[in-house]
């Protein structure tokens, strides 16, 4: 049997998710002769732009062999039930305190029609918002409580729930993973690439004059994008003109033990140029603000986001970071795949950064076997890949286009239908007949299902224009659905721990 080699460029959570993902699920029955090598330069510090994710990191570290437990006190991990959105709609001066919450959990279905349509109809008896109307997750965050109990079941709670993490420990506990699964690692610099004949990368030669081989070559060089752009050129789709926020500053805080208490979401807070987001770890607080160098300087993008932070800012510096906001048109090129930043990035308001590469390596499982028995699965691949950016970039575009803000300049070109694409308006448009449902999306597949875009159109205070009639069955079903959501939240008030409490108690475990 022929030995085939996977050598992965690049550390990070990118190249070591990769390499525990694919040594995981491609070196077990059926699939020997894999040899997986990272070449990891050590002077390339890591990104860092964001520490959330969504609930899909739960099968995918499962699946890898990891321990939940083990994880939260490794990573310095805590519980997500979904993201907080402040001042999205209207700015403070005139609706302060404003926000709407995108929850994980799904709405529930009266019979099989779904509930977007009796709550529109005001058949919510207790005259609740739409997501504390169709579901208990907002207020299960509200309370700080967490969407599991201690004795639930690895990876299982009686909520969904996705985490925030330190992602350079993530990085360092996925090594270790990866490397007694029998991973190679390489410590070195990438100082050329050789092509063969046919077009494929060869070798790598190394600062140190080390020669690399390998069948497949996998890019986790982040922005840098060493094999992906620098040897094949491939073409780059920016979507600054749609996403404006091309900056980001960011700030750890810390905080103590005793006055801190480590809210279970994400809070996602709009400025005049861009959001701040907020995200509490076991002992500080991530924090970053995401804006456009177009609609604010330098100096005033600092001065919003110290504001933001308040006194524990002072005299203590920002980390700055460019953001390059796109995909790669093709993401699998020859023999090199490019797999999280050297593919695309895009702000992360929704936390779909590791989504990306969760998408991308249930796919290498299927088509690297396909590849090394000669088939020709990239168009297929990258067909979906661009798929997925196109989703992720309406979806976030969404949060923007809805808004009612024209309070600045970057809300007022946000709001244009200049910046939006054509899908995301037509989607918009047609909404004014209806709301968002299942035969909008574009697909089945897609991170964001049609309740991801009721949370944020009805939380954006969008509603039909017409009086159509959406939810005409099975109205007694729906009061007593109503009510039933109403009776779990105070049931799961009494069975779901603090959220503090619960990582406290996992760590002295």
């Amino acid at each position: 049997m022929v030995k085939r080699k996977i050598v992965i460029v690049g550390g990070g959570t990118a190249g070591w998710l990769t390499a525990a993902y694919l040594s995981q699920r491609l070196t077990g029955a059926g699939q020997a002769g894999l040899d997986i090598t990272v070449v990891e330069s050590s002077d390339i510090p890591p990104i860092g732009v964001g520490e959330a994710t969504v609930p899909t990191i739960r099968d995918t570290l499962a699946g890898i062999g990891i321990s939940e437990y083990d994880f939260i006190r490794e990573c310095d991990a805590t519980f997500k039930n979904g993201i907080k959105f402040v001042q999205w709609n209207h700015p403070p001066e005139t609706h302060p305190g404003e926000y709407y919450f995108h929850p994980f959990e799904k709405p529930l279905l009266v019979g099989t029609e779904t509930m977007a349509g009796h709550w529109l109809k005001g058949r919510d008896p207790f005259g609740r918002t739409f997501e504390d109307a169709v579901g208990i997750q907002q207020q299960v965050a509200a309370k700080n409580l967490a969407p599991k109990r201690f004795d639930d079941r690895a990876y299982a709670g009686p909520l969904p729930y996705a985490y925030h993490l330190d992602a350079g420990k993530l990085a360092v506990m996925l090594r270790k993973n990866a490397i007694t699964k029998g991973v190679a690692h390489i410590i070195g610099t990438v100082k050329s690439v050789t092509s063969n004949p046919d077009g494929n990368i060869g070798t790598l030669l190394l600062e140190d004059d080390r020669v690399i081989s390998g069948d497949v070559f996998i890019d986790c060089t982040g922005f840098l994008s060493l094999l992906i752009e620098k040897h094949y050129k491939a073409e780059f789709i920016n979507m600054g003109h749609i996403l404006l926020c091309d900056k980001a500053l960011a700030f750890q805080i810390p905080c103590e033990e005793a006055d801190y208490e480590i809210p279970p979401y994400t809070t996602a807070t709009a400025q005049t140029a861009g959001w701040v987001w907020d995200i509490g770890l076991k002992n500080r607080r991530g924090t970053g603000y995401v804006y456009s160098s177009t609609h604010q300087s330098a100096d005033e993008a600092e001065a919003t986001y110290r504001k933001y932070i308040g006194p524990k800012a002072d005299n203590m510096p920002i980390r700055s970071l460019n953001m390059n906001i796109g995909y790669r048109k093709k993401q699998w090129v020859k023999n090199c795949i490019a797999v999280g930043l050297s593919g695309g990035f895009l702000e992360p308001l929704e936390s779909t950064g590791i989504h990306m590469i969760e998408v991308a390596l249930p796919m290498l499982v299927q088509m690297l076997p396909r590849y090394f028995k000669g088939g020709k699965p990239q168009d297929r691949y990258n067909e979906i890949m661009e798929t997925q950016y196109e989703i992720v970039v309406d979806f976030i575009k969404l949060h923007y286009y809805l808004s009612s803000r024209q309070d600045s300049q970057f809300w007022r070109d946000n709001t244009s239908d200049h910046t939006a694409t054509k899908d995301l308006i037509k989607k918009v448009k047609s909404w004014e007949e209806g709301y968002p449902n299942i035969y909008d999306l574009k697909y089945i597949h897609s991170i964001f299902d049609h309740s991801s875009y009721q949370y944020v159109f009805f939380g954006m205070g969008r509603r039909p224009k017409t009086t159509i009639d959406l939810g005409e069955c099975n109205v007694d079903l729906a009061s007593k659905t109503f009510d039933n959501v109403h009776k779990a939240f105070l049931k799961a008030q009494t069975i779901l721990p603090d959220h503090k409490k619960l990582i406290n108690r996992i760590h002295m475990t």
